[in-house]
C-alpha cells in the first residue's frame, strides 16, 4: 500500500499560473510549443517579413521606444530603441507592420525601417499621412522614402 504524501501549500509559482489561468486564460504548465500561433518567438519574424502589398494603409504612425536591455550576451545593460511602425486602414483596423532594434533614432535606422516597409509593399501612394514625432532622423528618413506624403509631426 502506497503511504499517503502530504501536500504542502502551493508554491508561489503554481499560485500565480493558477491565477493567470482562471482571470486570463491562460494555461499554466510551461512554454508554447515552438510551433504555436501564439509563440512570441514565431511574431516577429511573421510582422517583419509579411508581404503588404493589397494591404491599403491610410495612415502610418512611427515612433521610437527606448529600453533597457542586455545584448550579445554582456552583462551591463545598454540602451536600445525599438523602432515601430503601426498602419490603419480607412477602416480604422491597426496593424504593426514592423519593428526592429537599432542604437539611435537616425536617419539610417529610420531608412532601414522605411525601406524594409517599402520592400514589402507598401503603397506609399495610398498612404494620406505619416505621423511622428519631431526627430530629425525620423523626419529625414520620411522624406526620402515616401516623398510626397504628409508628414504630421507630434511633441
Amino acid at each position: 500500500m502506497k503511504s499517503a504524501q502530504k501536500k504542502g501549500p502551493p508554491s508561489p509559482s503554481s499560485r500565480h499560473n493558477d491565477l493567470a489561468s482562471q482571470h486570463r486564460g491562460v494555461k499554466s504548465g510551461g512554454a508554447l510549443p515552438s510551433g504555436d500561433a501564439k509563440s512570441p518567438k514565431r511574431r516577429p519574424s511573421k510582422i517583419n517579413s509579411r508581404q503588404l502589398e493589397g494591404m491599403e494603409f491610410q495612415y502610418l504612425l512611427l515612433d521610437g521606444l527606448w529600453v533597457k536591455c542586455k545584448q550579445f550576451g554582456l552583462s551591463e545593460r545598454n540602451n536600445t530603441v525599438l523602432l515601430c511602425a503601426l498602419g490603419i486602414t480607412k477602416e480604422g483596423k491597426r496593424e504593426i507592420v514592423g519593428f526592429m532594434t537599432s542604437d539611435a533614432e537616425d536617419a539610417e535606422s529610420w531608412g532601414q525601417m522605411l525601406a524594409n516597409l517599402k520592400e514589402r509593399g507598401l503603397n506609399k501612394d495610398k498612404l494620406e499621412l505619416v505621423i511622428a514625432d519631431d526627430n530629425a532622423g525620423l523626419v529625414s528618413a520620411v522624406g526620402h522614402y515616401l516623398p510626397g506624403v504628409k508628414l504630421q509631426k507630434s511633441e
